[in-house]
């Protein structure tokens, strides 16, 4: 993100930096000040020539400066900006983009891009005898299919497609499609919170590819979330 100054001077800023991420793990935090790009001075540079700079190399030394000040300055922005061109159609997609910012957290990288999971908190409501998904088995997978619109796994940010890994903390990939649906089943039936892990099917075989070679941390991704859990009951 970027501030344009009184003069020549431009605000280059961090933001929307997502835990366990790689930019994350080399100490970048969301209202970061951008100072230098590999060594050189861009604070008079456009903010389109500071995102060529970043993008077009593959190792990138950044020297940073944190002030939150930028980050809520902007923040500011666009939440006015959101209130004077709102409609009900842009509400529904900035609600969306929300959701999927608040529940996406970057699994890996690699030459493709990220893969991210999502954190889906599935709580049974009253106004409704269902939590609104179906479970397939397609290609040795679990994969949720006809989502309900505004049923509680929608409400998650559940979505058609969505592949399960993980069901309330335990990893349920070599588990037999009958014992998933029953653990669901059984957690829909007693009215207990139901904590998945997901995964878009498109991904699948980049995360598969990835596990061959790589050790992917999950007690840190599923510590994290316990966290979130914790924050959110507060």
């Amino acid at each position: 993100s970027f501030l344009p100054g009184n003069n020549q001077t431009q605000i280059h800023f961090i933001s929307n930096v997502q835990p366990y991420s790689i930019p994350y793990k080399a100490g970048l935090r969301d209202g970061d000040r951008i100072l230098t790009v590999n060594g050189l001075d861009i604070t008079n540079n456009t903010h389109e020539d500071v995102r060529n700079m970043i993008l077009n190399k593959s190792a990138v030394k950044l020297t940073v400066m944190y002030d939150p000040k930028y980050l809520s300055l902007i923040q500011c922005t666009k939440s006015d900006l959101n209130k004077t061109t709102s409609s009900p159609r842009s509400n529904y997609e900035s609600k969306e983009r929300k959701l999927s910012k608040d529940l996406n957290t970057i699994l890996f990288l690699d030459s493709q891009g990220p893969v991210n999971i999502k954190h889906c908190i599935i709580k049974k409501e009253s106004a409704y005898k269902m939590i609104g998904f179906l479970l397939r088995y397609t290609a040795n997978l679990h994969m949720t299919d006809g989502v309900k619109i505004n049923f509680p796994a929608y409400n998650s940010g559940l979505r058609s497609g969505d592949v399960i890994l993980f069901i309330n903390k335990k990893n349920i990939e070599q588990m037999t499609h009958n014992d998933v649906k029953v653990i669901i089943q059984t957690l829909t039936n007693s009215n207990q919170t139901i904590d998945l892990i997901v995964i878009n099917k498109n991904d699948m075989q980049r995360y598969r590819n990835y596990k061959e070679n790589n050790v992917i941390d999950w007690n840190s991704i599923l510590s994290n979330n316990n966290e979130d859990d914790k924050n959110e009951e507060q």
